[in-house]
């Protein structure tokens, strides 16, 4: 329960900027991953995405609709199906690295700010709040 209040803690600091550019969370982990291997199949990045492969069917289909993705096959192998982004995504994964690091950056300072580092990880007892002004 921990780790899920974390994730949604520091998500919110991102959340603004992929509604302004009407992605999903999901969307955003299958971008970064591709954007990080350059190409992969499914299952690779649903593992790497943390995403249970039958809902990254679904998101990659809308992804694929939406012009994010794209599917290929490889010669030698017709049975798997490779994905990459596609130059609108790998701009938007690009547009979007400032704000990123910047809210990391940001993260970072906070939970220094509260004393939190690899030295007190174990401690359970930490609460981070986002703040209103927390997107760019």
């Amino acid at each position: 329960m921990l780790l899920l209040k974390a994730r949604e803690t520091v998500i919110q600091y991102f959340r603004p900027e992929l509604k302004r550019r009407a992605l999903t969370e999901q969307q955003w982990r299958v971008m970064r991953v591709l954007d990080a291997l350059g190409m992969a199949d499914a299952g690779t990045v649903a593992e790497q995405a943390c995403i249970l492969p039958p809902s990254l069917t679904g998101v990659l289909d809308r992804m694929e609709r939406d012009g994010l993705i794209l599917r290929t096959r490889i010669d030698g192998d017709q049975r798997k199906v490779w994905l990459m982004l596609t130059d609108k995504s790998a701009s938007i994964v690009h547009d979007m690295h400032g704000m990123v690091e910047a809210q990391y950056r940001l993260i970072e300072q906070r939970l220094g700010q509260l004393g939190v580092g690899p030295e007190s990880a174990a401690s359970p007892s930490v609460t981070v709040r986002v703040p209103a002004d927390a997107a760019p």
